[in-house]
């Protein structure tokens, strides 16, 4: 009979890693075997761990890729840039929990965004078909990790829906009450999770229509 047991999940793996410790390792080994091929002679494991931590190169060089990975990933997740929010816990020594709201294109300026302003250890998890992810992080005021964001669109942010370039030149916005587009003064503000459930009207021939975020 065939064997019908379930099979263990396998290990989830992060999306993306950020560990200078492992580059400067990993580069150490490649200065070793490097410096054993031009000359025949082995490269003491300190004196390449410390030329490897002198070279900014690489490091620089690894920091891009990462930044790189995010971005697509970002990219997915949020195709249109709308605005991100992410959910803090046990942040820092004080272990304390919080979120904020913020706009980032790109890897680099969601790091910037979230991450506290010092060296920093972590991993970027993700599950394909969610539209969140997660990072894990380490650093000097929390050695241990335990430090964890989850990184989602705001839904709370509010949305217009805006009909560009009428014919005088100014943009319409739709109106839920009066079933039409008008001024802005009088637009319907939505949140990204009513803006799911609610079908764009149509505008007139020429216009564009599409959604415009708007700070309420």
């Amino acid at each position: 009979m065939p064997n019908t047991a379930a099979q263990p999940k396998p290990e989830p793996r992060p999306y993306v890693t950020w560990d200078t410790c492992d580059i400067a390792r990993n580069q150490a080994e490649f200065l070793k075997e490097q410096h054993k091929e031009e000359t025949g002679e082995e490269l003491d494991d300190d004196k390449a761990f410390q030329q490897a931590c002198e070279d900014w190169f690489i490091f620089e060089s690894e920091w891009d890729s990462v930044c790189e990975c995010l971005t697509e990933l970002m990219t997915k997740i949020n195709p249109n840039s709308y605005r991100w929010r992410a959910d803090v816990s046990n942040f820092g020594w004080r272990k304390q929990d919080g979120y904020k709201s913020f706009k980032a294109e790109d890897g680099k300026k969601l790091f910037q965004e979230v991450l506290p302003n010092t060296e920093c250890t972590f991993e970027v998890w993700y599950e394909e078909g969610d539209e969140e992810f997660a990072i894990t992080n380490r650093h000097h005021d929390s050695p241990c990790g335990g430090e964890r964001y989850v990184i989602s669109l705001d839904q709370e942010w509010k949305m217009r829906a805006v009909a560009r370039t009428n014919e005088d030149g100014d943009d319409l916005y739709w109106s839920k009450d009066e079933a039409d587009w008008v001024t802005s003064e009088n637009a319907t503000i939505f949140s990204h999770r009513e803006k799911k459930d609610f079908k764009l009207p149509p505008a007139a021939a020429g216009e564009c229509v599409e959604w415009e975020e708007f700070e309420s």
